[in-house]
This record gives C-alpha cells, structure tokens and sequence, in this order.
C-alpha cells in the first residue's frame, strides 16, 4: 500500500466509535452541540438564521410572463387574407348564394350583403389582428370592433365581433374555415 493509502485508512479508523470499555461512546456524546430545531413556518425566523429563503443564484422566474405590447398595422397581414367560408357551400364560386362567405383584402372584408373598410388595426401575438371597421350594408353604415384570430395552422379563422348598436354590427362570435385555392 501507499503512504496515502495508508494515511486514509488510519484516518478513518480514528473517525470510528470513541466508545470506552464499557461501550456506550460517553466520550462523543459530550463533545456533540445539541441539534436547533428547524421551525415549522420557516418565515417566523425574522433573521433568516435557519435557511436562507432566497439563495443567490436562485432567483424565482416571473410569475407572469410578459405580454408584447401590440403593434399598428395599416393592412390586413396576408395570413389573415383570401376567401373563408362558415360552410363548405360558401367556397363554391360556381353559387352565387354564398351568404356565409367572407373575402379578406388587405383592407376590405366583404361579406353577403356588407363591405368593410378598414379603419385601423393592430397585432395582438401572432395570430391575433384586432380592428376596427367601417361598414356599409342595406343602406346602412356602421362602425364595428373586429378581433380575428387564426386557429389551425391557419386553416380556420374565428371573428368576434362588437356592433356600435346604431343599426349595424350587432356582435357575434363566427367561425369560418379558409376556402381552397
């Protein structure tokens, strides 16, 4: 064996039991402090002398991630452009009773019986555009708040929609599905 083979072992040896001859180890136990406690709400030890609560280099994460503020657009992003239906039927360009088709420009939406125009609009995220929309339908005009989230991989388009109460948008929440090319 090595000398410092030899050194551990002795030094482990001398780590053994200190018991005297009759066994009960009397020498140890007087030398070992009494063991504090450890309260039970570790927050009622105001001078934080147990266990640190707030080890460095272990900063809790937020609890709340935060939101990206919005972002003006002054067109309808392309992901949110073509032709959706609320029905298969509606993405017949052969019928012309299409009343559940909506075709989306960079600025107009058009629908059965109404045009839209846009006014103003913003990105909420990155599937989510929030407008606002001036309509003309039926001999009416209206203004009316739009959100319009892309769902599916962008194969389906929900549209919630808050009328102005003055004769046109009455706010409803619909779901359409993009028409083939």
């Amino acid at each position: 064996m090595t000398r410092y083979a030899i050194a551990a072992l002795l030094m482990l040896a001398a780590c053994g039991s200190s018991e005297d001859s009759t066994g009960n180890g009397a020498e140890e136990e007087a030398a070992v402090a009494p063991i504090e406690q450890t309260p039970a709400n570790l927050y009622a030890d105001p001078g934080n002398m147990i266990v640190p609560l707030d080890p460095p280099g272990n900063a809790a994460a937020p609890a709340v991630l935060p939101t990206p503020a919005p972002s003006p657009v002054a067109a309808i992003p392309m992901a949110f452009r073509g032709r959706w239906g609320i029905g298969l039927a509606d993405c017949d360009a052969t019928r012309d009773d299409a009343k559940g088709l909506m075709t989306v420009t960079a600025d107009t939406l058009r629908f059965w019986e109404s045009r839209a125009t846009l006014a103003e609009a913003r990105i909420e995220g990155a599937t989510t555009l929030v407008a606002t929309l001036s309509f003309r339908g039926e001999g009416q005009t209206w203004r009316e708040s739009t959100r319009m989230v892309l769902q599916d991989d962008g194969r389906s388009l929900v549209r919630d929609s808050a009328g102005d109460g003055q004769g046109g948008g009455q706010g409803a929440t619909t779901h359409y599905t993009r028409c083939p090319a």
